[in-house]
């Protein structure tokens, strides 16, 4: 898949460490609340067995449960997450591993708990789901989770026309692009808002809660943030389409890939950002959490 390779990638690895937004204890305390009312005889003080986070990436989700469980395996495709990972791992009971959501390497009804933390609509639906059956126990659970960029304003200054523009502005680079694919793009939406999602998974449906996830961030994080985005790197291909689509962002004499700083020039200018100031913006994310359990499956 041309987006695993986007993914494994050094630089681009990195980036996605650094400045994807980590969750919040909040969605730990959610899955935990949920893993726990599914058994018979639920103990808040005891530790879990074993957990399995699929398209773990570099960590991120998989560190947010490590306290919870004995032992956790983080499995991803590509080799550069795993790679990174690994050198930030500082838990003995937390292994990643490179494989691929569809074929596990664990043991028939041997997991508590599986977890996708927005990675879910890379996978083979079907298949991936057959194996979560496969390898969850009686009693076990899984959690999709994913967030959704929802709304950015410098702090302090909070004005929804400007809002608008500017969150119209960002989501048409970051989550639709020109000749998008449209089933694609119903698949990761749903994966995070829920309808499309929510419907297709073949297990006990008893859980959905949202959050809000927010963010103090600078200019240079949320550059970051869509220069980890594969959909942005999609863009940069489709020349044609980025003057098309981004004609009113970009000069006539102005080179294609500078895209992304002529997006940012423009946010600066819809704000009135002064460029000699260290600007902090106030991100916030709409996080969707879907739980699942085996029961009665």
């Amino acid at each position: 898949m041309e987006t695993d390779i986007f993914y494994n990638q050094k630089d681009v690895a990195e980036a996605y460490l650094r400045f994807r937004p980590k969750y919040s204890e909040e969605v730990a305390k959610v899955v935990l609340e949920y893993l726990r009312n599914q058994q018979d005889n639920p103990d808040a003080t005891k530790k879990f067995d074993f957990m399995v986070d699929v398209g773990c990436g570099s960590g991120q989700a998989t560190d947010l449960l490590s306290a919870h469980f004995n032992k956790i395996v983080g499995v991803d495709i590509c080799e550069e997450q795993i790679r990174l990972a690994t050198e930030q791992n500082t838990h003995q009971h937390i292994t990643y591993l490179v494989g691929k959501a569809e074929e596990l390497n664990v043991a028939e009804q041997s997991v508590d708990l599986i977890t996708c933390g927005s990675s879910i609509h890379w996978s083979d639906l079907p298949k991936f789901f057959d194996e979560v059956k496969r390898v969850l126990k009686p009693s076990g659970c899984f959690t999709e989770f994913g967030y959704w960029f929802s709304e950015v304003h410098p702090v302090g200054d909070k004005n929804d026309d400007l809002i608008k523009v500017t969150n119209d502005l960002l989501a048409k680079l970051i989550y639709l692009g020109p000749n998008h694919d449209a089933e694609r793009e119903k698949q990761v939406r749903g994966s995070v808002y829920g309808d499309h999602f929510y419907q297709s998974i073949p297990f006990t449906k008893t859980k959905h809660k949202s959050l809000i996830l927010t963010k103090i961030w600078s200019i240079d994080q949320l550059r970051g943030f869509f220069r980890s985005s594969a959909k942005y790197h999609e863009l940069l291909k489709r020349k044609k389409s980025i003057r098309e689509w981004f004609a009113d962002v970009l000069l006539d004499n102005q080179d294609d890939y500078n895209l992304l700083e002529a997006l940012i020039k423009k946010v600066e200018r819809i704000w009135d950002l002064k460029p000699e100031h260290e600007t902090k913006l106030q991100v916030k994310f709409e996080v969707n959490i879907f739980l699942f359990t085996k029961k009665g499956t």
